[in-house]
């Protein structure tokens, strides 16, 4: 019998869309109907701070990509969005002094614009990775969604730092929507798909950068953050399969692990779990099953790697495991639901 999960409605800022509107209106399309399609209306654009689910957010992406010549509509709204999008969130990075420190603020306070994913710096020695991780387990094409967030995050890199970004590679986990050359320009670097991790890979000078920008609007008070971001609390269950995400693939992710990375002893978070009615075997699954099913519905990346990101020693362990989740074989729902 396949395993289900309860699923979270994660949401996002209505900002998210800032600039939707005239980059629908220039390719021809009618951005009454798109909302529509989605439950809302044009005056809900007015009301940036309102909240909608980030699953919308992806179906429009989805819906704005089919109008012709908006193939890559993900990336053509990064390329005219700016700190705006983030809301509050923007003018608390023009008060960072660097690009490293911007980046640990946006580690701590993105449920301010978006409860749905999480950022991290990883430091390969060679170079940095900005590595992103979701919490929202899709059942559409969230391709566009995932290229807007990456094509942001270089975006908003320049923009603070006042000057260009040269990145050493940018990796999808996900087939291309459109042809590499047309990556390549917009990011002006390698950019690779099929990869284990949605993830910007940048010199380590540049977190050493200075925000450049002068916050006009006024600074933004720490009482003040504090208290918005209590109304987006980053829940336990979150705060653990972002953890889990993050350490799969070293093959150390017990328990005792996530624990040390929450710097909690494990029986006060296995207290907690259970205090939310969460058992952690299960939320492991649900990382591992969803992660699976977005490799194997979006990328072509190769089953045996896929076990081993997934933190499992081999491949019939994994294709065990995804059998009592789907009841199918990792093969077969490829085949079945894999996209071109």
């Amino acid at each position: 019998m396949p395993m289900e999960y309860a699923s979270t409605q994660y949401r996002v800022r209505r900002g998210a869309l800032s600039g939707f509107d005239s980059l629908i209106r220039a390719h021809g399309g009618s951005l009454a109907d798109l909302l529509t399609s989605c439950g809302m209306a044009e005056r809900d654009l007015d009301f940036p701070e309102e909240r909608m689910a980030v699953t919308d957010l992806v179906a429009l992406l989805n819906a704005a990509g089919c109008l012709p010549g908006l193939q890559q509509s993900g990336l053509q709204l990064a390329a005219v969005q700016g700190l705006e999008v983030i809301g509050v969130l923007g003018r608390l990075l023009l008060e960072a002094e660097t690009l490293g420190d911007a980046f640990a603020l946006v580690n701590r306070y993105m449920t301010l614009h978006n409860q749905g994913e999480r950022w991290r710096i990883t430091d390969f020695g060679h170079c940095v990775a900005v590595q992103r991780y979701e919490h929202v387990c899709f059942d559409q094409d969230a391709r566009q969604y995932h290229e807007l967030a990456l094509g942001n995050c270089l975006r908003l890199m320049e923009i603070l730092a006042g000057c260009r970004i040269q990145p050493v590679r940018v990796e999808f986990v996900h087939r291309p929507l459109a042809a590499e050359a047309d990556y390549r320009r917009f990011f002006r670097c390698d950019v690779r798909f099929g990869e284990e991790q949605d993830q910007l890979l940048i010199a380590k000078e540049v977190l050493t950068l200075p925000v450049s920008v002068r916050n006009d609007a006024g600074s933004v008070s720490a009482d003040f953050i504090d208290r918005l971001s209590q109304q987006y609390p980053d829940d336990l269950r979150a705060q653990v399969k972002t953890v889990i995400m993050q350490l799969l693939g070293s093959g150390r992710h017990s328990i005792e692990d996530v624990a040390l990375l929450l710097n909690v002893h494990p029986r006060t978070l296995q207290r907690r779990l259970a205090e939310d009615s969460i058992v952690f075997r299960q939320l492991l699954n649900e990382v591992r099953s969803n992660l699976a099913c977005w490799h194997l519905t979006s990328s072509d990346i190769d089953i045996t790697r896929l076990s081993a990101a997934l933190g499992y020693s081999d491949v019939s362990g994994f294709s065990r495991a995804f059998h009592q989740w789907h009841g199918c074989s990792p093969r077969h729902w490829r085949n079945q639901r894999g996209s071109t």
